[in-house]
């Protein structure tokens, strides 16, 4: 519980450290949702033809999961790295050659190309506004 509720989530509930309660830990269920929705990434199956590099967002996706290490990937618009899913296992990978001590970044918004859709997406779902160089 600790680690997932680490995550990123804009629902403060009962904060991060675990409440505990005549013995029994307190889950608050909706911090829980709003994390998974902030943080979960939508997957593929394996039908998808597609085999496209960014997913629907996970919150709507039916296919989806929550990645704790891989949820901690900040957004960069133009991406070095690359998000892919093998059944239950997420696969990161450069996109382009990574200078050491360089921060691996995905894109949030996979098929969101124009500026103020991609824009409305980051603030919607994520809640903030992209300033990368692209942005």
């Amino acid at each position: 519980m600790p680690k997932v509720a680490s995550l990123h989530g804009m629902w403060k509930g009962t904060g991060r450290e675990e409440l505990v309660v005549d013995g029994k830990l307190i889950v608050d269920t909706f911090q829980i949702h709003e994390i998974v929705t902030r943080n979960a990434f939508g997957v593929s199956s394996p039908s998808d033809e597609r085999h496209s590099y960014h997913s629907d967002q996970a919150a709507g996706a039916a296919n989806s999961g929550l990645w704790i290490k891989a949820s901690y990937s900040n957004h960069l618009c133009l991406f070095n790295a690359i998000r892919r899913s093998i059944g239950d296992l997420l696969v990161v990978h450069a996109a382009r050659p990574i200078r050491k001590g360089e921060e691996l970044n995905i894109a949030y918004s996979g098929d969101v190309a124009a500026y103020d859709e991609r824009q409305h997406e980051m603030k919607m779902v994520w809640g903030f506004r992209c300033s990368c160089a692209l942005c």
